[in-house]
């Protein structure tokens, strides 16, 4: 299709006019993976703003701190297990993500038997919401643990920490934002859904009649 075929060009262009030995067929899965699933790798940050770093002079990194300082990108974390390399850095694009959820997203929202449950649902009054308000959301939520996120979409997702888990969601119809917490103990599955909530506020706190 026409977006594909953009994508190639694209990347060949990168190739041709960066003077990159680029591994062509690696860096369009990470491309696809960008405009599919909002994910994107530290090399097709770089190469999709090569000509902002040269037309303003910013280095590269200084640039993705500020891109992250406004929720336009955050880092993704994930499990590591000993003696396993590092990984190239990866971040999410919160603008870019899917509107529905990815697949076997309700399986990993599901809790698990025997889990302790504990639920807090937000309820808004406007219903108005600024273009980074979720971006804000779900950086205040992924920062939360060493592992973040391990499944999003554009309304929603999961973060996982030491055993427990947070599912969140934003009903805009029902102007609502639900966070679920799971885990073994009731203790800290609740301090955990006291920390999202406590960080959710914090975020609403930094606009005016939300």
């Amino acid at each position: 299709n026409q977006e594909e075929d953009f994508r190639k060009a694209t990347v060949k262009e990168w190739n041709r006019d960066r003077n990159f030995s680029l591994d062509q067929m690696a860096v369009l899965d990470a491309f696809e993976s960008f405009v599919n699933f909002g994910t994107a790798s530290e090399q097709i940050l770089q190469l999709l703003l090569a000509s902002a770093v040269d037309k303003f002079g910013i280095p590269l990194p200084t640039l993705l701190q500020e891109m992250e300082l406004h929720s336009l990108l955050f880092p993704l974390r994930g499990d590591k297990t000993e003696g396993e390399n590092e990984k190239e850095k990866e971040y999410l694009l919160p603008v870019r993500l899917p509107d529905m959820p990815p697949p076997g997203f309700s399986e990993t929202c599901a809790p698990k038997q025997g889990e302790v449950a504990w639920v807090v649902v937000l309820q808004f009054l406007s219903i108005f919401f600024p273009p980074a308000f979720l971006s804000q959301i779900m950086g205040a939520l992924h920062v939360l643990s060493d592992q973040g996120l391990c499944a999003y979409f554009q309304h929603g997702g999961v973060v996982r920490d030491k055993g427990r888990k947070l599912v969140f969601f934003f009903d805009r119809p029902q102007l609502e934002l639900h966070l679920h917490a799971y885990g073994s103990s009731k203790e800290s599955t609740w301090d955990l859904l006291d920390r999202a909530t406590k960080g959710v506020r914090r975020v609403v706190a930094s606009y005016v009649n939300l």
